[in-house]
């Protein structure tokens, strides 16, 4: 990934399960991990209001 910052996470079995179970359904080629993590916290961080969606540009929503 392009201009980004490397973080280390540490995640509990309760969290992985899902995690991969998310990863599992979705279609080929399938995210890997650190792509789903990304997926996740950028949907809730939109849904937070603190990251505009991808679709509002001028930052209406």
């Amino acid at each position: 990934m392009v201009n980004s910052t490397a973080i280390n996470l540490r995640a509990p079995p309760a969290l992985l399960a899902p995690l991969d179970a998310w990863i599992a359904d979705q279609p080929e080629p399938k995210p890997s991990r650190p792509e789903a993590i990304r997926h996740a916290l950028t949907d809730w961080l939109t849904g937070q209001g603190y990251v505009r969606h991808r679709e509002d540009p001028e930052g209406a929503n």
